[in-house]
C-alpha cells in the first residue's frame, strides 16, 4: 500500500508540473508502432484522468469488499472465543479466583 501511495504521490506531482503546459496549449510528440505523433498534452491527460478514475474505483471497491470481508471474519471469531471462554470458564481453575471456602 505504501508503494502504491507513493507511485501516486508521483503522479499528482507530475500532473501539477503538466498543468502549465496544458494551459500553453504545447504539443507533445510520441512514437507510436515507428511513427512520430504530435498530441495535444490536454488530450492525453484527458485520457489519464479518465483511467486513473476508472482503476482507482475498481481498486476502491475491491479494498471496501477485502475490509467488509475481514470484519465479518473478525466478528465470527470473535463471537467464537467468546463462546469458548464461556464455556471453559466453568471448568478452567483460576488461580486468583478465591474459593467459596476463601482458601
Amino acid at each position: 500500500v505504501e508503494e502504491q501511495v507513493a507511485a501516486l504521490g508521483e503522479h499528482a506531482r507530475d500532473l501539477v508540473r503538466l498543468e502549465a503546459c496544458v494551459e500553453r496549449g504545447e504539443v507533445a510528440s510520441f512514437e507510436i508502432d515507428g511513427n512520430i505523433v504530435e498530441v495535444h498534452i490536454a488530450e492525453k491527460l484527458e485520457q489519464l484522468h479518465e483511467n486513473v478514475e476508472k482503476e482507482l474505483g475498481v481498486l476502491l471497491r475491491d479494498v471496501d469488499q477485502r475490509l467488509g470481508d475481514s470484519m465479518v471474519a473478525l466478528k465470527r471469531n470473535g463471537k467464537l472465543l467468546s463462546d469458548l471462554g464461556s464455556a471453559m470458564g466453568s471448568h478452567v481453575h483460576d488461580p486468583h479466583r478465591r474459593s467459596a471456602r476463601g482458601v
